[in-house]
């Protein structure tokens, strides 16, 4: 079989997705769309919408993961409920608290309460990063530079993280 065409032609569902899936399902795949695509530090994701009831992810055109529509629908409204929290508690605009939910997410080996603490502790940790820059960095280095030297408290950051938090850096200096 060769490999299941999509909505574009660029994007392709691996044919080991499509037996497998199969397998599982116990049904063919009879209608594909491409989604979008991401890179994170796992690799390069393609998200594909499989037969009007499925997200399949695939990582690397090999890995994959499949939740349901209605399942996918569901963590987005908790996420988003996760973010307004993390908003609530700290005072921080909506795509720096997206930033902390992220970098914490829910999972089997993390409760929700748990994954929020963390969330908090993440823009606890960046405030102080960022007051600790203009106290004492400023005239040494960049922003951009302080945040990659808090790789321990803030973990990686992607260039459009870094992007957000200066514009929040700046919004806070006004």
């Amino acid at each position: 079989m060769s490999e299941q065409a999509v909505s574009k032609s660029v994007h392709k569902i691996p044919d080991s997705f499509v037996e497998i899936f199969k397998e599982i399902y116990n049904q063919e795949i009879s209608e594909v769309e491409f989604l979008r695509s991401y890179k994170d530090s796992e690799g390069a994701w393609e998200v594909f919408k499989v037969n009007n009831q499925f997200i399949a992810y695939v990582l690397n055109g090999k890995c994959w993961d499949v939740t349901t529509i209605d399942s996918e629908r569901e963590q987005k409204k908790a996420f988003g409920k996760r973010v307004k929290y993390v908003m609530e508690k700290t005072d921080v605009p909506w795509e720096l608290a997206k930033i902390a939910v992220s970098k914490n997410p829910v999972a089997s080996h993390m409760a929700e309460d748990r994954a929020n603490e963390f969330a908090l502790n993440f823009i606890e940790n960046l405030k102080w990063a960022l007051e600790n820059y203009q106290a004492h960095r400023m005239d040494r280095w960049s922003l951009e530079e302080e945040l990659k030297m808090s790789l321990y408290d803030l973990g990686h950051l992607t260039k459009k993280q870094i992007g957000v938090i200066k514009g929040y850096w700046l919004s806070q200096k006004a």
